[in-house]
């Protein structure tokens, strides 16, 4: 079998240092990375801690693959734990579609799409305005949509 795992911690400290790059450009060390943790032998958890203190984590709760000979797509349900510098956490839910495409021998392209999968109550202490739970029916939240491509280097 040739099946790949993803180095989330490198994937995902990238992800956010470029992010912070982008959006705090005048203050380098302004939300930073300051470690990530990540073992592929446990690939479902993953935890990075911030300049300010502030630890993450998303835990992988449900994951489904389909392959084809030139396709591969997963879906994940993830946790998402936000504990700030003062050790007060807030959790949501998030699903994640993948669908990766081979382009050539050298690269496959790739879209992402990151949704939210606790109707925007995924904190069991949030209440909603005017309390009680969010509707059922209501269409899910795209969070963020994301077009991949990877290259092999020699």
């Amino acid at each position: 079998d040739n099946a790949v795992v993803a180095d989330r911690g490198f994937n995902q400290g990238s992800f956010l240092t470029a992010l912070n790059a982008a959006i705090y450009s005048k203050d380098t060390t302004a939300n930073s990375i300051q470690s990530v943790q990540w073992s592929e032998s446990n690939p479902n958890d993953l935890r990075w801690v911030n300049a300010d203190g502030g630890r993450e984590e998303i835990k992988v709760t449900k994951r489904a693959t389909e392959k084809t000979d030139d396709t591969v797509s997963c879906s994940e349900f993830r946790r998402i734990t936000k504990e700030d510098s003062r050790g007060i956490p807030s959790i949501s839910a998030q699903r994640v579609l993948n669908k990766w495409k081979v382009v050539t021998d050298m690269q496959v392209e790739g879209i992402e799409v990151v949704y939210d999968a606790g109707g925007g109550l995924a904190d069991p202490m949030a209440m909603r305005v005017g309390g009680g739970p969010s509707p059922s029916s209501a269409a899910p939240l795209v969070l963020m949509k994301s077009r991949l491509r990877l290259d092999r280097i020699d």
